[in-house]
Formats: C-alpha cells, sequence, structure tokens
C-alpha cells in the first residue's frame, strides 16, 4: 500500500467518508483503488486496490510527475491521472 498525508490535495478532494474511488488514467484505463484512512503519526490515507498494479503498469516511479484531476471539490469517487515522463535530450 502506498500511504499520502491527508492534507491538501488530499483534505479538499477525498471525503473521509471515502473507502473507494476508480482512477481513470490518461489511456482511459479504470484501476478502483481503496483508501484507507489513518490518524498515527499524522493524518494520512494508504491507498490499496488496484493502485500497486496501476503503478506497476504505468511504470511509475521515481522522476515521473503525475498529473491529477478531480471534478468537483469535496467527496469525489472518481479520480483522473495524466502521467509526465522526464523529457531526455540526446547531445
Amino acid at each position: 500500500m502506498q500511504m499520502l498525508i491527508y492534507k491538501g490535495m488530499c483534505d479538499l478532494t477525498i471525503g473521509k467518508k471515502t473507502t473507494s474511488f476508480t482512477m481513470i488514467d490518461d489511456c482511459g484505463n479504470k484501476w478502483n483503488c481503496i483508501a484507507i484512512f489513518g490518524s498515527r503519526p499524522h493524518r494520512h490515507i494508504k491507498l490499496g486496490g488496484s493502485w500497486k498494479r496501476m503503478v506497476l503498469a504505468r511504470r511509475l516511479e521515481e522522476g515521473v510527475m503525475v498529473k491529477v484531476g478531480f471534478p468537483l471539490a469535496g467527496m469525489n469517487d472518481t479520480i483522473y491521472i495524466q502521467v509526465k515522463r522526464p523529457t531526455v535530450v540526446k547531445v
């Protein structure tokens, strides 16, 4: 499971009553994820379900930027992501 700090973006877009949501990537793939809220040592969300399969399939690793979008501020059950890979210039 991946852990996200529950402050800022998560605080504004994912309601505390949310237990599952769908991530739709820029290729149109749908990933059913689960959210587990925790409070120790700080408020956070653990992501599970299809999250790990999405990370592997989309080859998300250090240096890859993920742009996240939500339909509305508040409780959302659908999250849109777009993967941006670093540009490598060969000289």
